[in-house]
């Protein structure tokens, strides 16, 4: 459940399977592994940014290819760039979800009479 360096071609397949039973792993590890997700999502959604910016501006690039394979690619790269950032925003929800089980959590582990209120 932890290892986060096998299968990186599909790695995100196997994390929205691991997302699904982070239930299983402490609170520690739960956080650590989405925030890993989150650092391969931003890490994904830079590169293809990059790859997109010098697509664009690479000039030797542009002319060994026709008008219609430039616009489809980065129509493509447009593509990805988005799916990543969904990628990111879900992972970054499902972070701000555990933080928040976690808070509901420990609140109910507080001593008995701690929330209550006096009348």
């Amino acid at each position: 459940m932890m290892d986060t360096t096998s299968n990186q071609g599909t790695y995100q397949r196997l994390f929205r399977i691991k997302a699904l039973h982070l239930e299983y792993i402490s609170p520690e590890d739960q956080l650590s592994l989405v925030d890993h997700y989150i650092s391969y999502c931003q890490m994904g959604l830079s590169y293809q940014k990059a790859e997109a910016q010098d697509f664009v501006t690479n000039p030797i690039k542009q002319q060994s290819v026709s008008t219609f394979y430039s616009a489809t690619a980065l129509d493509l790269m447009n593509l990805v760039t988005q799916q990543w950032q969904l990628e990111l925003a879900w992972a970054q929800r499902l972070r701000q979800h555990l933080i928040a089980a976690q808070a509901l959590h420990n609140a109910g582990e507080q001593p008995h009479g701690e929330n209550e209120h006096v009348h």
